[in-house]
């Protein structure tokens, strides 16, 4: 299964919960929720009420609750504070090796990149080349 969290994430319900299927996975539903700042309350808000960053973590926590075997990320930082950004960096790397999930995480911060990539390249005109990580 593909899964892709684009920089600015679709909502189509009126409250967060209604975006989220309680089923075997609700223990890490749950767990990614507090890693990620927010309490069960979070379920019962209305979409309209949430920041930017909200919206970010909100829709990748979404994502990775289905496990993914490869996850597109576009940006899935850019409006958070450096300290959710090390949260995010970190569980994300922690979900991909428990299982065992590809990560493809477009970014224009090149230092987020090397922490959080085996592998960097860079976008130049019409094709690409891969960047040394150092």
């Amino acid at each position: 299964m593909v899964a892709m969290v684009p920089a600015e994430s679709f909502w189509w319900y009126d409250t967060v919960g209604a975006h989220f299927e309680l089923t075997d996975r609700t223990t890490q539903l749950h767990t990614l929720l507090r890693s990620f700042g927010f309490g069960d309350e979070v379920m019962g808000w209305q979409i309209s009420r949430l920041s930017t960053g909200e919206r970010q973590r909100l829709a990748l926590i979404r994502t990775l609750v289905t496990r993914p075997r490869v996850l597109l990320l576009d940006e899935p930082t850019s409006a958070l504070d450096r300290a959710m950004v090390a949260v995010v960096e970190e569980t994300v790397g922690e979900i991909c090796i428990e299982e065992q999930c590809i990560c493809l995480w477009v970014s224009h911060d090149m230092e987020q990149l090397v922490r959080v990539s085996n592998r960097v390249f860079r976008v130049e005109g019409n094709g690409f080349s891969e960047e040394g990580l150092s």
